[in-house]
């Protein structure tokens, strides 16, 4: 997914750290949830 948004343009990288959508991301990154990524993917996940 971070290579999508990197293409994209949403996530960029600079001397001070990493951005999202113009929002400087903590130096630890972020984490999304399954269904997070699903959504991003437009995916459907099982809840089984």
């Amino acid at each position: 997914i971070a290579v999508q948004w990197f293409l994209e343009g949403r996530l960029q990288y600079n001397a001070e750290g990493a951005t999202m959508d113009g929002h400087p991301l903590p130096p630890y990154g972020m984490r999304l949830s399954h269904a997070d990524a699903a959504e991003e993917l437009d995916e459907e996940i099982d809840d089984a």
